[in-house]
């Protein structure tokens, strides 16, 4: 099942293991995620990746795998892995990962093992689609959802919301100016040469009237940076 999700990953350089692996399929044995596109995402993410610098590459490699896929049926059927693929993914794990997978009988029966997942999660969102029909699960008697067919929005690994985190992005000039403007630490110092109409109309209108201007010194950034650069030179 997995073992084409797992081999993009590995293809978008992600440090995904078999270990990793097997703790997702852990997770579909439990029914954890169930018959949910964003269910599985938001799991497989917690199972595959441990360092949120890699968070944006999952949401790549997960938008270009899962694209058009609306329930996890589907979403398992195209996991099973074909035989080439089964020999490229052989070679990307490393000797302890073949060890491990050797030791849960080889190859094919870890293959077995997932696909006897896929077909037990067709079986059970087949029996939830009956109890839909028949009126279960909060719905009306038509099997409707009384409150209207949820709508969807952009998806989630579509939102590119960790792009920020990714160590592999060069820092361009707007990266360098949107990580200055966060260094910002406004303070008035220094002459007070700039006029300051709150305080004027409120000093006024506490003389009575009479006119009381008052100067204020205009707000600076107080933060100071050092910039080492290496040129690398000897």
């Amino acid at each position: 099942m997995l073992i084409n999700f797992f081999f993009t990953l590995k293809k978008a350089r992600i440090p995904v293991s078999i270990t990793e692996l097997l703790h997702l399929l852990e997770i579909l044995k439990a029914r954890l995620a169930y018959a949910d596109i964003d269910e599985f995402y938001y799991l497989s993410r917690m199972a595959l990746v441990k360092d949120e610098r890699h968070y944006d590459k999952f949401d790549r490699a997960f938008s270009t795998y899962f694209k058009g896929l609306e329930d996890l049926s589907s979403l398992l059927a195209s996991l099973i892995p074909d035989e080439y693929l089964r020999r490229e993914f052989e070679k990307s794990l490393t000797p302890e990962e073949l060890e491990k997978i050797q030791s849960l009988g080889g190859l094919e029966k870890l293959i077995e093992a997932f696909k006897r997942e896929v077909e037990e999660a067709a079986r059970g969102e087949g029996k939830e689609k009956d109890k839909e029909g028949k009126g279960e699960n909060g719905r009306g008697e038509d099997g409707n959802d009384r409150k209207g067919k949820k709508r969807r929005g952009k998806r989630q690994w579509d939102k590119r919301d960790y792009k920020a985190y990714d160590d592999n992005v060069e820092l361009g000039t707007r990266g360098l100016k949107i990580s200055l403007r966060r260094l910002r630490k406004l303070a008035r110092q220094g002459a007070e040469d700039e006029f300051d109409i709150d305080d004027t109309i409120s000093k006024t209108a506490k003389n009575g009237g009479l006119l009381d201007i008052i100067m204020r010194p205009e707000r600076r950034n107080t933060v100071k940076v050092l910039l080492l650069l290496d040129n690398g030179g000897s």
